[in-house]
């Protein structure tokens, strides 16, 4: 094929687009069949229903061909759900959703769940500018598009909300809803109010675990994040090390904290917006005619049942407000759940999920 396309190419000294092209068709061949996040993790990480995983999974495909490499299930003609994962995930976070909308022979749904860039164990660093969350929006856009998806349920969580934000915000005419876990973008108050980054002036005022995943990242030193990745494999990932998890994967939160010319945040995602004008913190607004289903964990991770409240929700009061008042949207809270709640509490999450979703539409039968 590759030597085909090279002799047709009429100006052969244009490499720069060849290589490129080159590059991921090899590299997604020489991994055709093999997935690590789905050989490994799906089942041994997240996976929390009382049927057989193992079955599942031999339903679940992957694509490492697409912009960015994907887990799917289900059939694609029906309704699309596309999930962003968060930190310190991957695709494979979303298996008990994969198992409940669109697992054959009764989903009524079509997953996708791409993972994010440095965050799959089976590719190589990825170039800087990949690594700011408008460029992964751009990627995700393109990673719908490559696989012609429209229409789309966003579900996203952690970072992918944050990220999820800013992909309705560029591109709205791809996404017919969203469903949000735990991160919210809240109103601008006073109206104007907006800042840009101050660099590193601003690493002392984050949380341990934001500032930690800051200095592994620039250090390339996973051991920084120990004590971090030891509580999420007793609170979280069922006691399994994944692959996934590294230096490397804090690149979102040094994203927080840039300010240089053409790498703080606000302005990379919209450059032509001044900040007085941003109505949000992640946006400077929301289209309208996109309905948010909004939810959050009440509890503290350690300690879920009996329940302890959490000392610091992701999100204000003004953003609960605006959800409630924005048409078709909703905010539920999840009694015996924190951060994770899709993990913790699978079971109320769908059914929220199932009830506030139109009936998916019957798709008309295959000729």
């Amino acid at each position: 094929f590759w030597l085909k396309f090279i002799q047709q190419e009429r100006d052969y000294s244009d490499m720069t687009r060849l290589w490129p092209l080159l590059f991921i068709q090899c590299y997604g061949l020489a991994r055709a069949g093999k997935d690590t996040i789905l050989d490994e993790d799906f089942c041994n990480m997240y996976y929390k229903g009382s049927g057989k995983c193992d079955t599942l999974k031999s339903n679940v495909k992957f694509r490492h061909d697409t912009p960015q490499p994907v887990l799917m299930l289900g059939n694609p003609a029906h309704p699309v759900m596309f999930f962003f994962h968060g930190w310190p995930d991957t695709g494979a976070l979303w298996a008990n959703q994969f198992e409940h909308f669109c697992a054959p022979p009764n989903g009524k749904y079509y997953c996708v769940a791409p993972t994010w860039t440095d965050f799959h164990p089976d590719f190589p660093n990825a170039p800087k500018k990949d690594l700011f969350i408008d460029a992964q929006a751009d990627r995700m856009k393109a990673t719908a598009q490559a696989m012609n998806l429209k229409d789309m349920i966003l579900i996203i969580f952690d970072w992918g909300s944050e990220l999820g934000y800013q992909f309705l915000y560029k591109y709205p005419g791809l996404v017919k809803s969203v469903i949000s876990f735990d991160i919210g973008s809240d109103p601008v108050d006073p109206l104007g109010s907006k800042k840009r980054a101050t660099g590193d002036a601003m690493i002392p005022t984050l949380e341990d675990y934001q500032q930690n995943n800051i200095k592994a990242y620039r250090t390339n030193d996973a051991s920084i994040l120990s004590t971090v990745k030891t509580a999420m494999q007793f609170l979280i990932w069922n006691n399994h090390n994944p692959k996934f998890f590294g230096a490397r994967t804090g690149w979102p939160y040094n994203c927080i904290v840039l300010n240089g010319t053409g790498e703080e945040m606000a302005e990379r995602l919209a450059p032509n917006v001044p900040l007085s004008q941003w109505k949000f913190d992640s946006v400077p607004d929301f289209p309208d005619g996109r309905p948010i289903l909004f939810l959050y964990g009440k509890c503290e991770e350690h300690l879920l049942d009996p329940c302890e409240k959490r000392k610091r929700q992701f999100f204000s009061d003004s953003w609960v407000t605006w959800v409630n008042a924005r048409p078709g949207s909703k905010v539920v809270p999840v009694d015996n759940a924190g951060h994770w709640m899709m993990l913790q509490q699978p079971a109320f999450v769908h059914k929220q999920m199932e009830e506030w979703l139109p009936p998916p539409p019957t798709p008309s039968p295959t000729p």
